[in-house]
């Protein structure tokens, strides 16, 4: 066992001497960058140290060969992130030793690593590649017990680090010993750390055919950085039982010869030849003595670190000359009676007499962190090695080494910050992170990942991640792991299953970590993906919108054909049926452009005119469309308040409102209820909390309530956001009340909601009130005044039969009419500018627009007037950029007295101008 013990203590010194020395290199900065310094300065460490060491290796943060030495280029960008020992050091960031493996460089070793810190980031490693033979013939071959006793070398792995039977090294004791059980139950508690005395069965080194030989061992554990191996010392029961058989029949001899010699010899002659000898023996035992002290003292100053030795009273009885530099205190110091306390801190003296008695009764200590002291009282951090010091097999004192650790310390605090910032960004992050096993199940979670999903970080650690994927993502899940599989990467979008039932997206990005774990980087999407649904579902609705701009400019086209010639008809006086025939078929084209006027608010289109009205009247014109609109289950009542005030807003969007606000009841009420809508004058005096930011004054109140579902407190917060609806997708674009709210507030309204849930909802608005008289309606009447002056129009116009009737409308009252069907015929007939007293042009027309025309025209005739045409919607000529405060304008479809009149007003402006 004492064998075992020595040799086990020598190895671990040999690695402690590896560790110091590697450590130091990792703290200079040209090795750490890999300067041509630093490769130099590893080149001759590598010279220094060339027969304990084959390789010196420094290798990346991702476990790739940066440089080694000696040169290999083949070697260079390997990556051996795979090597166990080097996957543990990437992980750890922690000194790891390996088994005997081969390197890279072809050949068998054990790998030490030291990790790198640059900046307290972790930055890779330096590595020395030890040979296996250095330990074998240094601290192994060498033990002998009997003529066939031999010593072996196991890792915690039970790999055999050395044995002399060929063929062993590198291999695990599992598959070299499979036949010889008892081996294995010794191998058992080798690799558990134990120490002890045991025997087993096994063929001779030499002979290994033939019947297995029983022996005897010692095993004792040798502690390294992140493991531990074992060391077996063994000789044959049979020799052990020779040596004894051999030592009882000597020692007869021995008594035979001393009584033989005591009649042969004299008693002084053999008393002076016993203290000779004695005497040679002591003066070499002396001299070996002398020349190991010398030696040793030689090597311990040679260590930049502090050698000690103390008695069993923890006095110090040796200081190397090093400790003079470290702590300030001497040889000379230790003479005077220094004891250990005094380099240890106040605080740790307690936990080093404890360390130091558990060691002087024999008990195997692992290495200690201690706070010292120098000689100027100045504290640094130190870890303290310390064995046995036996005399007569009884324990005399410990001696030990220390050393110092500040920048390792420091380092590991640095680590520490890194660490707890990482784990701030990561809680922190606005996006997911996960991390689970290659089977899916989750692992770790980031407070994100809980808020997105609404589990809790404890039930998330109990889940797979597929039980948060739908059953319709299976194909997708599926390219996903695949990908996984073949680059280690992946990233795809996938709808996930929240707490509540209810679904999300993500966008994920995983990538498989060296552990074989996969981290997952997900991003919420579920807010992007609904508003890319509305903003699609909105395109649509623009393109109704669109369609219906375009058909209700074509049909506007015919409603001025059809309305012009039936008003020209209604002024020929005749006195027979005609009048009244005619009567009905205006009234019908009149309907028809009420009609268009409706489908332009439906799309959002019709220009904003306010104009002078009175709410009444409006809800009495579309009461009817509205009793349609809502169908026979639902019962609408409405209620016209007494002498109302007029408004001032357009007509065309305040049906627009008022027929968003039915069809969102009518939609609340899906099984029938009631419908009503008030009207009444209000004087408001001071503003309540149920109605904020209305003001003081006189309003015209709109109430519209419905017996529908109602609405949450969430619900009415968000009710007039864009793209927000309640409805199920593809039956609303979210835009309806965003746009009444709109609307109203463009009409410098308020409007307000309340809404309980499952008993309805009050719409409330309020509109200015006027003193402003309504408008005369507008009555066909001839336009009688034909003193125009044989005033010169010219007409473009791409559509013959709008532009026919007009030229007749002005001939007929006593215009000159010149026309045009596009721009080409205009500057054709451009002779006749000078003499024109008015440019008439339709806007919007195939090839050059109306503008274009116009601008091109007036730059030869700047004193021109123009007035603009169009059955296009108002935000059309909006775009086209001519409805501005000096544009004239008029709308189609038009009656021919409205056209003279607005011919008229626009030929008086210019006379006064």
């Amino acid at each position: 066992m004492l064998l075992a013990k020595q040799a086990s203590k020598s190895i671990e010194k040999l690695f402690i001497s590896f560790r110091h020395e590697v450590s130091y290199l990792t703290t200079i900065d040209d090795i750490i960058n890999l300067t041509a310094n630093g490769r130099a300065l590893l080149e001759s460490y590598y010279h220094h140290a060339n027969n304990t060491i084959k390789a010196i290796t420094r290798v990346s943060a991702e476990g790739k060969i940066l440089y080694t030495f000696p040169h290999n280029d083949n070697v260079l960008g390997t990556d051996i992130s795979f090597q166990p020992h080097v996957a543990q050091l990437l992980e750890t960031k922690q000194p790891v030793v390996s088994d005997v493996f081969r390197a890279v460089q072809n050949y068998q070793a054990i790998a030490y690593h030291i990790p790198v810190f640059k900046n307290g980031e972790f930055d890779g490693s330096l590595a020395v590649l030890i040979p296996f033979d250095l330990i074998a013939q240094d601290y192994l071959e060498t033990i002998r017990i009997s003529e066939n006793g031999y010593a072996w070398l196991i890792s915690e792995n039970g790999v055999e680090i050395y044995c002399p039977v060929p063929g062993h090294i590198g291999k695990n004791v599992y598959f070299t010993s499979s036949d010889f059980p008892s081996v294995l139950e010794v191998c058992k508690k080798m690799m558990k750390g134990e120490q002890g005395i045991g025997n087993y069965y096994y063929n001779a080194v030499a002979k290994l055919s033939g019947k297995p030989q029983l022996k005897q061992c010692a095993y004792y554990p040798i502690k390294l950085e992140n493991t531990f191996w074992s060391i077996c010392i063994n000789t044959p029961e049979k020799e052990i039982l020779a040596t004894m058989t051999s030592l009882n029949t000597k020692l007869f001899i021995l008594i035979a010869v001393f009584l033989v010699g005591g009649i042969l010899y004299s008693y002084s002659f053999l008393k002076a030849s016993l203290v000779l000898k004695e005497a040679k023996k002591r003066l070499f035992a002396e001299n070996a003595l002398r020349n190991s002290e010398k030696r040793f003292r030689e090597l311990a100053d040679l260590l930049p670190l502090i050698i000690f030795e103390t008695d069993s009273n923890r006095k110090l009885t040796y200081l190397n000359n090093k400790a003079a530099e470290i702590i300030g205190y001497t040889m000379s110091d230790v003479d005077k009676g220094l004891i250990i306390e005094t380099i240890i801190a106040k605080n740790d003296h307690k936990k080093l007499q404890d360390f130091l008695n558990s060691v002087l009764d024999s008990k195997d200590e692992l290495p200690r962190e201690f706070v010292a002291l120098k000689k100027d009282q100045k504290s640094f951090p130190v870890i303290i090695y310390c064995n046995l010091i036996l005399k007569n097999d009884q324990p005399i004192g410990v001696r030990g080494i220390i050393l110092d650790i500040s920048e390792r310390k420091k380092h590991e605090i640095e680590l520490e910050k890194s660490e707890e910032q990482f784990r701030n960004y990561v809680n922190n992050a606005p996006d997911g992170l996960i991390v689970c096993d290659p089977r899916g199940q989750i692992k770790d979670v980031n407070p994100a990942f809980c808020f997105n999903t609404g589990y809790t970080r404890e039930e998330l650690l109990t889940l797979n991640i597929l039980n948060l994927i739908p059953q319709h993502e299976k194909k997708t899940v599926k390219q996903f792991q695949n990908a996984l599989i073949n680059s280690r990467r992946a990233t795809s979008d996938f709808t996930y299953i929240k707490k509540d039932g209810s679904q999300g997206y993500w966008t994920a990005d995983m990538v498989q970590l060296s552990d074989n774990r996969f981290l997952g980087f997900v991003k919420d999407i579920t807010e992007r993906k609904l508003l890319e649904d509305q903003f699609r579902q909105a395109q649509k609705m623009e393109a109704i919108g669109h369609l219906a701009g375009g058909i209700a400019h074509d049909f506007n086209n015919l409603l001025t054909v059809i309305n012009g010639y039936s008003e020209m008809i209604l002024n020929f006086k005749k006195k027979d049926n005609l009048d009244e025939n005619m009567q009905q078929i205006l009234k019908a084209g009149q309907r028809a452009e009420a009609l268009t006027r409706q489908l332009l608010a439906y799309s959002r289109k019709q220009l904003l005119q306010p104009k002078i009205l009175n709410i009444n009247h409006l809800l009495a014109d579309v009461e009817q469309m509205l009793n349609r609109l809502i169908g026979e289950h639902i019962h609408l009542e409405i209620r016209y308040g007494k002498d109302i005030s007029n408004i001032k807003a357009d007509p065309g969007q305040l049906q627009q409102v008022i027929l968003n606000l039915v069809v969102n009841s009518r939609d609340a009420m899906p099984n029938g209820g009631s419908l009503k809508i008030e009207t009444e004058n209000i004087s408001v005096e001071k503003v309540s909390e149920n109605t904020p930011g209305l003001k003081t004054g006189k309003f015209v109140l709109i109430k519209l309530s419905d017996t529908g579902f109602g609405m949450d407190k969430t619900t009415l917060n968000q009710i007039f956001d864009p793209f927000f609806t309640t409805k199920t997708e593809g039956k609303g674009t979210g835009l309806g009340l965003s746009t009444v709210y709109g609307i109203i507030k463009q009409s410098g309204g308020f409007i307000f909601v309340e809404s309980t849930p499952n008993k309805g909802t009050l719409f409330k608005i309020y509109l200015k009130s006027v003193k402003d008289d309504l408008p005369t309606p507008s009555i066909v009447q001839p336009f009688n005044d034909k003193n125009t002056g044989e005033k010169h129009i010219f007409v473009i116009e791409d559509d013959r039969a709008v532009r026919d009737l007009t030229v007749k409308i002005l001939t007929d009252y006593g215009f000159k009419a010149t026309s045009a069907a596009n721009g080409r015929e205009a500057f054709e007939l451009q002779h006749y500018f000078e003499k024109v007293d008015l440019l008439l042009t339709d806007v919007i027309m195939p090839g050059e627009s109306g503008t274009d025309i116009a601008r091109k025209i007036k730059e030869k005739f700047p004193d021109l007037p123009v007035l603009f045409m169009s059955g296009y919607s108002g935000e059309t000529i909006t775009q086209r950029g001519i409805l501005d405060r000096t544009t004239h304008f008029i709308q189609k479809p038009y009656s021919p007295a409205k056209l003279l009149q607005k011919i008229t007003e626009v030929l008086e402006a210019v006379k006064k101008a």
